[in-house]
């Protein structure tokens, strides 16, 4: 789920991909401007990453006549549905916290203070 995702890295920002980026034919294959890392939660270890290579390093988009880096436009949208859900989650926190609080105060359970 988007809420064990902790960051999203833009180039060669992973152990993995910094060891993979020594060698010239993986440079090649997969430039710097293309690739991208998920960093998430993982039962087993404290922090897992998933490394990508955009298949392209730009996109033309039909209704616009911008271009734009594949992978920017991947960093970027999944950037932003992280923390969007990260704000959910905190917000429906908060919520779920004052309404336990209220009903422990509302001692004669008549749903007034």
């Amino acid at each position: 789920p988007l809420t064990d995702i902790l960051e999203v890295r833009a180039g060669y920002n992973t152990d993995n991909l910094h060891r993979a980026a020594k060698h010239y034919e993986f440079q090649e294959a997969a430039p710097e401007a293309t690739c991208f890392s998920i960093i998430f939660t993982h039962a087993q270890f404290l922090h897992k990453s998933v490394d990508f290579a955009a298949s392209s390093k730009e996109v033309n988009w039909l209704f616009d006549n911008s271009s734009l880096q594949d992978r920017d436009k991947w960093v970027s949208a999944l950037t932003y549905l992280v923390s969007k859900a990260k704000e959910e989650r905190a917000h429906y926190n908060e919520e779920a916290f004052i309404t336990e609080k209220f009903h422990e105060a509302d001692t004669n359970k008549n749903g007034r203070r």
